[in-house]
């Protein structure tokens, strides 16, 4: 039975997994990191969808994406992209068979504090499998983009992330803050840095004056 078209809204933030056959790597050296990201890159620019967080482990990927306009331009994008990676692999390597294990998984990411907790779990991918001990450590992420300042020009920054402090230092210093707290609570998904009051996407319960967001489940995905 053919599989049905993937349900997702019409636009928002999503948490793309694709991990490849078997689990068998997909990267095996910084230039074929390099190409992944800017595959997408140049990809992206024919749909709606801007890249915002990511980590290129070596045999699967995460990314933290907005999407749409059309509810169809994520899975369009993600079905570009892994067939360009898939032709490239096979240029660069003795491979034939099917690269990707089926299809990309999506998370679709409905709050602020969902946002943050995603965007620091992508990046803590290769500290939890052992390969770094810190994600600042790690070059194939966009963690060093956001904490320190590493331009990589395949990211757009989120308002949630613009709007974390007043100068891109201060931005900076809370965003380290929530991957060190997410690093030492890991299996708990809370947070207790505080964010600016009003950040778009924060749906509040005017009785109660609290947050009533929900948040979407992070699965392991290692």
């Amino acid at each position: 039975m053919a599989r049905g078209a993937r349900q997702l809204p019409e636009e928002g933030l999503f948490h793309v997994l694709a991990r490849g056959n078997n689990r068998a790597e997909i990267f095996h050296r910084p230039t074929d990191y390099l190409a992944y990201l800017n595959l997408f890159q140049k990809v992206a620019t024919e749909f709606s969808v801007r890249l915002h967080h990511y980590c290129l482990m070596p045999n699967h990927v995460h990314l933290l994406v907005s999407a749409g306009p059309p509810r169809t331009a994520l899975s369009d994008l993600m079905r570009r992209v892994q067939l360009s990676y898939a032709i490239y692999y096979r240029s660069h390597y003795d491979y034939v068979g099917h690269l990707w294990q089926g299809r990309f998984k999506s998370l679709w990411v409905e709050s602020d504090k969902a946002f943050f907790l995603c965007a620091a779990y992508i990046e803590l991918n290769p500290v939890a499998a052992g390969i770094v001990e810190s994600p600042a450590d790690y070059p194939f992420s966009s963690y060093n983009h956001y904490a320190s300042g590493t331009i990589q020009t395949q990211l757009s920054h989120h308002a949630l992330y613009q709007q974390l402090g007043g100068t891109e230092e201060r931005r900076q210093g809370v965003y380290r803050a929530v991957v060190a707290e997410r690093q030492s609570h890991r299996d708990d998904d809370q947070l207790t840095v505080s964010f600016p009051i009003g950040i778009p996407g924060r749906r509040i319960d005017r009785e109660a004056n609290r947050d009533v967001s929900r948040n979407v489940p992070i699965s392991s995905g290692r």
